[in-house]
């Protein structure tokens, strides 16, 4: 990467940072070093949310967070809502993101609201298992519903008082991976609230043995880092099983003494992953090329990438964040989510990264029974997802619904989750082909030398918006 690229590169990297720290993993080096600026940027708003929509008796609340950017609504044009997801909100999608940009091409309104149980819009004093029990999708979607309606009520009385006409302002929601299919779910279940969705990523496709992650990750790094990565998870499956003595000097060698295997293998398996996902294939597969050409020890070169590169930069919060009964603690942070986002996979999402049974990227003990054995542990509680109710109340692939834009980058492990083509016209769907094309690529913001299929998408996305805003479905 040329030197000029870089500093592009890292510019916008402190732009999208504001939005979620999702894009670029939550625990990532820049999002909490510039956590304090982010936040210093956009005042926060709070909206008073019903903990049990379900009850009506029921009347606990909470503060639901929410960010506004009205520099460019004339009172007429439409309300762009962005969701939140599994991580903290630290501010709207401004800075030159591709929503703002669509914001000022059709004089919108936007508003982003953090998701319940994360960042700052936590409703309980502990994250018990019994506390965690309103985490779900159904009652995310009814706390989107109620603040749709009540951001409502305040543009009418705002106009009112402002002796100007009302207007019926259409409404879009967006989101980026699980938000990306609240957004598309909410179009499904409340149409009259939303004239369509923009979902990035959206992964409506809930599987519960989700082998197709890892096999994406192979075919994301290309056959020769790929069969590098093969090599290693076989060799680190040997070492682990081969004596204790090597057992532990294998996990000293990665700086995670004390992990049970299953954590360890879950730690490593995201250390190559995560690098796919978040575009930095090149940081993860350059030293372990260079390490097997040269016949030097590829177990340590991946070791050497873990510790001084997915440590520091895509989690900093260290192997501990992998550890199930460190993960037992219910002590609130807003600034730590895998509690959280481990139980609404073990209630109801799945989405468990299993190895598949030959040609795997990741160690073989990242299986269905490891996944058991997580969610059992980190909740002491038998707890494992209906991942085929969630489908026929949502209809997974096969979403029935309209005006719902999905798009994915062609080297995300995630995109099997999604919808990547296009079986009603007015459900598009866009694969968007380049180098870095990965996960919620479409959300962050242009730049003068991106790639062209991810300008062409970006212009495809504008149009979409226009379209949903002017058919009558």
């Amino acid at each position: 990467m040329g030197l000029l690229r870089m500093l592009v590169f890292i510019v916008f990297f402190f732009c999208i940072i504001n939005i979620e720290a999702l894009y670029y993993a939550p625990h990532g080096a820049i999002a909490l070093e510039l956590k304090q600026k982010m936040i210093s940027e956009y005042v926060p708003n709070w909206f008073v949310q019903k903990l049990d929509h379900f009850h009506p008796n029921d009347t606990r609340v909470f503060k639901q967070k929410y960010f506004v950017i009205d520099s460019y609504f004339n009172g007429d044009g439409p309300v762009f809502l962005y969701l939140g997801g599994e991580a903290p909100l630290y501010g709207p999608p401004g800075y030159g993101t591709f929503i703002e940009t669509m914001a000022q091409q059709n004089n919108a309104l936007i508003l982003a609201l953090e998701h319940r149980y994360y960042g700052e819009s936590i409703p309980v004093d502990k994250l018990t298992t019994e506390n965690l029990k309103y985490l779900n999708t159904r009652q995310a979607l009814l706390d989107i519903a109620a603040f749709r309606i009540a951001y409502s009520e305040k543009l009418r009385v705002d106009r009112q008082q402002a002796g100007k006409p009302d207007v019926d302002n259409k409404w879009i929601t967006m989101g980026g991976s699980y938000a990306g299919a609240l957004a598309a779910w909410f179009r499904l279940k409340f149409p009259h609230l939303a004239k369509g969705a923009i979902a990035s990523s959206g992964v409506v496709n809930v599987i519960n043995d989700y082998q197709m992650f890892d096999i994406q990750v192979g075919i994301s790094v290309g056959p020769e880092c790929a069969s590098i990565l093969h090599f290693i998870a076989k060799e680190l499956d040997r070492m682990m099983d081969e004596s204790p003595a090597s057992n532990a000097q294998l996990k000293a060698l990665f700086g995670a003494p004390g992990l049970v295997d299953g954590d360890f293998a879950y730690m490593l398996s995201d250390s190559a992953a995560m690098a796919v996902q978040y575009g930095y294939s090149e940081q993860l597969c350059n030293p372990l090329t260079e390490a097997y050409r040269s016949g030097a020890n590829v177990i340590n070169a991946f070791a050497d990438y873990t510790k001084n590169f997915f440590f520091p930069t895509l989690e900093k919060g260290g192997y501990l964040e992998y550890d199930s009964k460190f993960l037992q603690d219910g002590t609130p942070d807003a600034d730590r989510s895998g509690r959280q986002w481990w139980y609404q996979k073990c209630t109801e999402l799945g989405w468990m990264q299993n190895a598949p049974p030959k040609n795997y990227m990741r160690s073989t003990k990242v299986s269905e029974e490891y996944h058991k054995y997580a969610c059992r542990t980190i909740f002491e509680a038998p707890l494992w997802p209906d991942t085929e109710a969630v489908q026929r109340y949502y209809g997974g692939q096969d979403i029935p619904t309209t005006n719902v834009m999905f798009l994915n980058g062609n080297q995300d492990p995630w995109q099997h989750a999604s919808i990547t083509k296009t079986t009603n016209a007015t459900r598009p769907a866009r694969v968007i082909k380049c180098q870095h094309c990965s996960h919620c690529v479409d959300l962050k913001p242009p730049a003068w030398d991106d790639d062209q299929d991810l300008k062409n998408a970006r212009d495809e996305t504008a149009k979409t918006v226009s379209w949903i805003l002017s058919n009558e479905l």
